[in-house]
């Protein structure tokens, strides 16, 4: 099922997007604000996909927030959103799913993610040392993923990926991830608990930062998503291979 047509945004959403959108006219040239529009559409469009993981394929969503050391290149919104990509990529996603490599076969048991740059606006937990620019995000996950981002307890995940990454990762993979998590202040993922407040909540900034949005991956096959009733049985055949392991 592909979902292709946006959906009429709720009265919170709405009031997110007509401020954007204000401000884009007010500041922005035309060329810049209707660039910008396509990628509102856009968010709004992948956030619709969201929900319908959420109410129809019993994903479980959780809001990502990565914050960074302070350094030059941490001002720089382009290069947040790359240290954002390596990290999702060369870490993030290999810990949720136990696998350093994919193919078309896991998309299935793969996480969905939705990330933005934004600044200021986060609690300084670094002594002062903390960049203002920063990334948040929605991940949807089911069957093992989620358990494993429900059982997370931790508020800052950087030492815990760091130890992961020394027991999983060799040579070149795990000198790249630790130097990147060497510039990481702090990793934050929670679970969803207010769809209508919470999936937007990353992209507060889109007018400023329109073009700093990752999507993994970027368009979402529904062809590769099972439904529900199936991911149930994906799921229990996840369990048996990992306790035999």
């Amino acid at each position: 099922m592909l979902l292709n047509t946006i959906t009429t945004p709720s009265a919170e959403q709405q009031s997110e997007l007509d401020s954007t959108l204000r401000e884009l006219l007010q500041t922005k040239s035309l060329s810049y604000t209707t660039k910008a529009f396509e990628v509102i559409c856009d968010i709004q469009n992948y956030t619709n996909n969201l929900l319908h993981l959420k109410d129809h394929y019993r994903y479980d969503l959780y809001l990502l927030t990565v914050t960074w050391i302070q350094t030059p290149l941490c001002n720089v919104p382009d290069s947040v959103q790359k240290d954002f990509n390596r990290l999702y990529l060369r870490v993030l996603l290999p810990y949720m799913t136990n696998k350093v490599k994919f193919s078309s076969k896991s998309y299935a048991t793969q996480p969905i993610c939705i990330a933005s740059v934004e600044k200021g606006g986060t609690k300084d937990s670094n002594g002062g040392n903390q960049a203002s620019l920063h990334n948040h995000g929605i991940i949807a996950a089911r069957g093992l993923v989620s358990g494993k981002l429900k059982s997370l307890s931790e508020s800052n995940l950087k030492h815990t990926l760091i130890r992961y990454c020394h027991s999983t990762l060799t040579n070149r993979r795990l000198k790249e991830a630790v130097t990147l998590l060497n510039f990481i202040s702090s990793i934050q993922i929670k679970k969803v608990t207010n769809f209508q407040s919470q999936v937007s909540y990353p992209f507060k900034q889109l007018g400023q930062f329109s073009k700093y949005v990752s999507k993994f991956p970027d368009q979402i096959d529904w062809s590769h998503i099972t439904p529900a009733s199936r991911a149930k049985r994906l799921q229990q055949t996840e369990t048996t291979n990992a306790v035999s392991m």
